[in-house]
């Protein structure tokens, strides 16, 4: 067996002497037959009120990614919904070239942002990990933290929920008017009312327009035909090609000159008004709400950046639950 799996499993084993104690619910299963060298455990904690298990699934350190390695973890991340099981995966972290595709092959194509969904990359030397690769404990400690709790997720889940569709304020590069452009869309931590104060947050980043998935930005463009009705300044959304740069999707255009404001742009220059909470008093950053049914595609879009210091902004993922009682 692999020396990092030997070590993961002894981690596992000192992890769980007080949620599974002789009950019988605590299974094993080395992975064979060219598939994956790993070993796969499901449990159920005792504290557990809910009828789920958690499990856990621990890849070699010089595995290589398979077509059969992908449909175990596809398959495993599926039953998250299905039987509200939570999922634990753990791998070495390192500079081999099996580590860097294992960790590549998630961040790309695997992870999800979800309650019940972590992922834990350990080093082979001292079995550290960490959540938020600040603070560093051994991995028995860090998945003791996570059956109880103890570390918890933290942002919006798949749903019917409201989000907001942000608009700001700018200048026409080509015919010189102020305009009002439709950035993309926020997930509050709170509703409110009214959204022209400084007291609220929402988690991690902006979701552009041009990289909302088509379902959305198609009911965000209806959104914005009824707030153009009151504000003619509000760009109105368009589909975006460029065929010189093969590039196409969504954008928005001068409401006044039918300017197309380049795919990329819409999140530039609001970059302005990101650090004074003024401007969502004084109109240059101005919220709507619109009822929407994410998925878990959308959700997963708040992971890939956040928009470091600044006030509108709250943390979403995985945190010590000291953090967000402070």
């Amino acid at each position: 067996m692999n020396d990092f799996i030997e070590k993961v499993h002894k981690q596992i084993i000192d992890s769980m002497p007080q949620l599974a104690p002789n009950t019988g619910l605590f299974t094993v299963d080395i992975i064979v037959n060219n598939v994956i060298e790993g070993m796969l455990y499901r449990f159920k904690p005792n504290h557990e009120i809910r009828m789920s298990h958690i499990v856990i699934l621990t890849i070699s350190s010089d595995v290589e990614i398979s077509e059969a390695m992908e449909n175990i973890i596809y398959s495993l991340i599926d039953n998250i919904g299905i039987n509200s099981d939570k999922l634990v995966i753990i791998h070495s972290e390192g500079n081999s070239k099996p580590e860097n595709d294992v960790q590549t092959f998630f961040s790309d194509n695997a992870d999800i942002f979800h309650p019940d969904y972590i992922r834990f990359s350990c080093s082979k030397d001292t079995m550290r990990t960490s959540i938020d690769g600040e603070k560093y404990l051994r991995l028995d400690n860090m998945l003791k933290r996570f059956y109880s709790d103890t570390i918890c997720f933290v942002g919006p889940i798949v749903g019917k929920q409201s989000v907001n569709i942000e608009v700001y304020r700018d200048i026409c590069s080509k015919c010189g008017k102020e305009i009002n452009i439709v950035s993309g869309i926020v997930f509050p931590r709170i509703q409110l009312p009214s959204w022209d104060n400084s007291f609220w947050q929402y988690y991690n980043t902006l979701i552009p327009i041009y990289q909302l998935p088509t379902e959305y930005v198609r009911q965000v463009k209806q959104e914005v035909i009824k707030l153009r009705k009151s504000n003619d300044k509000i760009t109105p959304l368009l589909f975006y090609q460029n065929v010189e740069l093969e590039e196409n999707g969504w954008t928005v255009m001068c409401p006044y000159c039918n300017n197309v404001i380049d795919q990329y742009s819409p999140e530039d220059d609001r970059m302005q008004y990101l650090f004074d909470k003024i401007n969502r008093e004084n109109g240059n950053l101005e919220y709507y709400s619109i009822l929407i049914d994410a998925d878990q595609d959308l959700i997963n879009l708040l992971n890939e950046s956040f928009e470091s210091n600044s006030p509108h902004v709250c943390y979403a993922g995985w945190v010590e639950l000291k953090t967000t009682q402070s």
